[in-house]
């Protein structure tokens, strides 16, 4: 009996509800019907479960639908005006973070990264007992880190960089930054929002 059913049960029925959830989110994409959170929050579940199961080809393909229902219904602004959003942001970049490492461009741009950086770093000095606003401060400079590392590796897999500048590049400035003045993305994005 592996782990998996000793702790949660038949493996067949947590697959069973995997497919059901899969097959209502295309069902619903395919209606035409408006993008919802709802949907959205789907598509990052299953991206998890995917995840977990190490099924990739599939976490990518529901890490752009997930992609593209943030860029339809919103912008790095709008996405940081509740906590409700911010936490679907955070979820969503953790999927961005893994597909920038393993060289997919498609990717939200570093303004995302940034105005949700400098959103969290300006509420937690505003408020500094608060402790959730100090670890969402922490959390989005460290998502804005991760993408940072994750292009400079991903540049030095694909031999566009070099070990030297690799090494260059990770010293400069805006890696792990405390300024808010010097806040700034070292990732490029080929493809415009």
């Amino acid at each position: 009996m592996s782990c998996f059913q000793q702790c949660c049960g038949d493996e067949r029925t947590f697959l069973g509800y995997y497919n059901r959830s899969s097959s209502g989110l295309l069902k619903s994409l395919q209606s035409g019907e408006q993008h919802t959170d709802a949907m959205l929050l789907t598509i990052l579940q299953l991206t998890a479960v995917e995840e977990y199961l190490g099924n990739w080809v599939n976490l990518l393909n529901h890490h752009q639908a997930a992609r593209r229902v943030l860029l339809e219904h919103y912008s790095p602004e709008t996405l940081n005006q509740d906590h409700f959003h911010r936490h679907i942001f955070m979820w969503y970049s953790r999927f961005d973070v893994m597909a920038r490492r393993s060289g997919n461009e498609t990717i939200l741009g570093c303004e995302w990264y940034l105005t949700t950086e400098k959103c969290a770093v300006d509420e937690a000095a505003m408020f500094p007992d608060d402790l959730g606003r100090q670890i969402w401060a922490l959390t989005a400079r460290n998502r804005r880190y991760a993408m940072d590392m994750a292009s400079l590796y991903t540049k030095t897999r694909q031999g566009l960089i070099t070990t030297d500048e690799f090494i260059t590049e990770n010293q400069k400035p805006g890696i792990g930054s405390r300024s808010n003045e010097r806040l700034q993305c070292k990732y490029n994005q080929s493809k415009p929002e």
